[in-house]
């Protein structure tokens, strides 16, 4: 991860892995540790976060390709509105309805 992102990744939080091998599988991991200690490749410095996935009935090799997003916020109960709908006249800001 870059300096951008790591700095917002915590041991404990929550990851979604897709693995290459398996493009209809999404499975579950934990952050375990987040190194402060960067890795500079090609002029690029980026960071490492260990992700420790539980066991799964899936053969996993090691250096499999993988893209893993780790859950930095989650909200519960939130409405979620099309920014289309809102509205903004007369300095008041409204959400129109339509019918």
């Amino acid at each position: 991860m870059d300096q951008v992102d790591i700095v917002k990744i915590k041991p404990g939080m929550d990851a979604r892995i897709s693995l290459d091998a398996y493009a209809n599988s999404t499975f579950t991991g934990t952050v375990s540790s987040v190194s402060p200690t960067p890795v500079e490749s090609s002029n690029v410095v980026s960071y490492t976060a260990k992700i420790l996935m539980p066991s799964i009935d899936k053969d996993v090799y090691s250096n499999m390709s993988a893209t893993v997003q780790i859950v930095v916020a989650e909200k519960n109960d939130v409405l979620v509105i099309p920014a289309k709908a809102i509205k903004s006249e007369k300095g008041k800001t409204y959400v129109q309805l339509i019918e």
